[in-house]
């Protein structure tokens, strides 16, 4: 509920304006009060002392104008007036002098002390430019304060911007020194991964028990089939036949020895792709790859090497295995 009166008056910041009533013309008269609080324009007639007429205005208390509108009621006597407005039942009443051309209020403020608030005679064209002072200065209020807010968004959408920004350069900085070091860890080890050594030995070692035992089935077999030497030749096949098996375990070891080594070069190259890509995106010079690089070359050279000599032990199995099984058919004993 606006109490008026005591409303816009109470903070000496609302504008209070009495017209004077009986001017009667093109324009009528009154007393109007304007400030930076808004603007208030009373119009009353006097009959033997007692007052009567209408208090208009605009204020903006939210910082939205709205405009109102309420009557007067009050007394004049010997130049002392008390004048009255309701709202809802609610009479608010305040006291002054008036002597015809000026309006003096008292009007209490926020501490509860009495402010004079002189109010000056005015036409109603005074009043409506008041009026459109007020609602101006409040527009251009709200647009700067619009601007305002709008460039604190912006500002801190900005810095929002530059902090995501920050998080991720140095975020990508850290993903690209964990990868270097990565890289740098994987040439030394790749070495290892590329050491075939103790498979090949293997091969060697089963490769000599092969061709032994082929020989002692030829050796075998020059005795002929007398006295049961054709179960033994055919026994010996058999043996020839398990170190072919053997050799074939040794396979499986050097394929799963070759998986491991191509998978960590293939991990280190895409190690330097992302390296390099890391580097480009922060602007700054790609790391020198050459140890790396020729690590990956050493370590395929011994893939390639290790691939070789593991075909051609398979090979050389598989023709003994073969000559083994022709022997011991072929003496039909």
């Amino acid at each position: 509920m606006r109490n008026k009166l005591a409303t816009i008056l109470l903070a000496a910041l609302l504008a209070v304006s009495i017209v004077a009533c009986g001017d009667v013309g093109a324009t009528q008269h009154g007393y109007l009060e304007a400030n930076a609080s808004g603007v208030v324009f009373i119009q009353m007639v006097e009959n033997n002392n007692q007052i009567s007429g209408q208090l208009q205005g605009v204020d903006a208390p939210n910082g939205v104008t709205h405009q109102y509108n309420d009557a007067l009621t009050g007394i004049l006597n010997n130049g002392q007036i008390s004048l009255s407005t309701s709202i809802f039942g609610f009479t608010e009443t305040l006291t002054g002098t008036f002597d015809g051309s000026t309006l003096t209020l008292n009007i209490p403020d926020s501490s509860g002390q009495l402010n004079s608030v002189v109010f000056r005679t005015a036409t109603v064209d005074d009043y409506n430019q008041a009026v459109n002072t007020f609602e101006t200065g409040i527009s251009q209020q709200q647009a700067t304060q619009q601007a305002e807010q709008q460039s604190q968004a912006t500002q801190q959408a900005a810095e929002q911007a530059a902090q995501a920004t920050a998080q991720a350069i140095a975020s990508e900085q850290a993903t690209l020194a964990s990868n270097i070091s990565t890289l740098n860890s994987d040439a030394q080890g790749i070495a290892n991964a590329a050491n075939f050594s103790s498979v090949l030995s293997d091969y060697t070692n089963e490769m000599n028990k092969m061709q032994s035992d082929w020989q002692k089935e030829q050796a075998d077999a020059k005795n002929g089939c007398a006295n049961g030497n054709g179960v033994i030749v055919g026994g010996d096949a058999v043996v020839v036949g398990g170190d072919q098996v053997v050799i074939g375990g040794s396979d499986v070891v050097l394929n799963a020895d070759l998986d491991t080594a191509n998978g960590d070069i293939s991990t280190m190259q895409s190690l330097e792709q992302a390296i390099t890509s890391e580097s480009k995106d922060l602007n700054i010079a790609i790391p020198d790859f050459s140890a790396a690089n020729n690590a990956i070359s050493s370590a395929q050279m011994a893939i390639h090497s290790a691939q070789s000599q593991g075909s051609s032990f398979d090979s050389q199995a598989a023709k003994i295995n073969s000559q083994a099984d022709a022997l011991a058919n072929g003496m039909n004993c």
